[in-house]
């Protein structure tokens, strides 16, 4: 089973996706990470053997350089999407995005869907108002201590969990 995953973020975007491909690729399924070109998102997905799949400009560029109009990188990033997405799913089984702009993620899936591989679309897009109330959330006093408290208790095999439902999934999908 051949599985793309994407994203455009930061390491906390990307790091997430690294540990779920290697998870991923133990259970045998060749996958690749489309994510930004930065240098230290390359050298992570090198340093677990994960191939990178150039995805618009890097973030470093965007948060360091003059203050980008945020119409143009919008529309750059959503131009990359669709463009670098739609060539690197080509003969993928299951596409998986993630992160700060999932922009293209659905479309590229009803593609390959139509030359007959199975694709699906889970979850509801995240709102201002959804994101605000699980900030103040988790902000609070209260949530933390209770993080605190449950820490040594979090499952620590989460990426292998999410990879095995994913291959279940897409098994599932591409089954006649």
């Amino acid at each position: 089973m051949r599985v793309l995953l994407t994203t455009w973020g930061s390491r906390g975007d990307v790091e997430p996706l690294a540990g779920l491909a290697v998870a991923l690729r133990e259970l045998g399924a060749e996958v690749r990470v489309c994510a930004p070109p930065d240098e230290e998102f390359a050298a992570l997905l090198e340093r677990v053997g994960v191939p990178l799949v150039p995805l618009g400009p890097s973030v470093r560029s965007v948060v360091t350089g003059e203050r980008p109009d945020a119409f143009r990188l919008a529309a750059a990033l959503v131009a990359a999407r669709f463009d670098t997405l739609t060539a690197a799913a080509e003969e993928c089984d299951a596409l998986l995005a993630t992160g700060l702009m999932p922009a293209g993620a659905r479309d590229v899936a009803a593609r390959v869907a139509e030359l007959g591989i199975g694709a699906a679309h889970e979850g509801s897009t995240p709102t201002v108002d959804s994101l605000s109330a699980a900030l103040i959330t988790a902000l609070t006093p209260e949530t933390r201590a209770r993080a605190r408290a449950v820490a040594d208790t979090i499952r620590a095999d989460g990426a292998t969990v999410a990879a095995k439902q994913l291959l279940d999934a897409a098994n599932r999908k591409s089954r006649p």
